[in-house]
């Protein structure tokens, strides 16, 4: 008696495994893609300089390249190797941030020692206003071409 039971009991435990995998539905696409987390579409922009070139006359140092920066602001200065400031921080707006636009510098060579190399710094700065993506290019202006007039 306790065979058939025991029968029975399994026979009931395995029929209605089956039918609970037949009966399941699948998932709704639909219901699948409201759950799906979506990227933003405003990504943050990290500050980026390229095709940096240098050309100089009789008064002046001209910075000419590409930029990109994450509120369509950047920033620069010249200083000395060590750290002391020879032209002041000044701001550049572009167009928008997503892409590399051409930008134009003019530093007025007196300012500059002319006999030693000069860093200039550029930049972007955070919600705190601290600089941030930094980038340095030593401006050597014995080796700059002179400008064609």
């Amino acid at each position: 008696m306790k065979k058939w039971l025991l029968c029975i009991a399994l026979t009931g435990a395995i029929l209605n495994g089956c039918s609970d995998k037949e009966n399941a539905t699948e998932p709704d696409d639909a219901a699948e893609q409201d759950t799906v987390v979506k990227p933003q579409t405003e990504e943050l922009v990290p500050t980026g300089f390229k095709d940096i070139q240098f050309n100089k006359d009789q008064e002046n140092i001209y910075v000419k390249g590409e930029a990109k920066a994450e509120n369509g602001i950047f920033y620069y200065k010249v200083e000395t190797q060590e750290g002391k400031e020879l032209l002041p921080e000044k701001e550049i707006k572009l167009a928008h941030s997503h892409a590399y636009l051409p930008y134009k510098l003019k530093l007025d060579r007196n300012k500059l020692n002319a006999d030693k190399v000069v860093i200039l710094r550029m930049y972007s700065k955070n919600d705190k206003g601290k600089p941030t993506d930094q980038n340095y290019f030593p401006i050597e202006q014995d080796k700059i071409e002179l400008k064609k007039q």
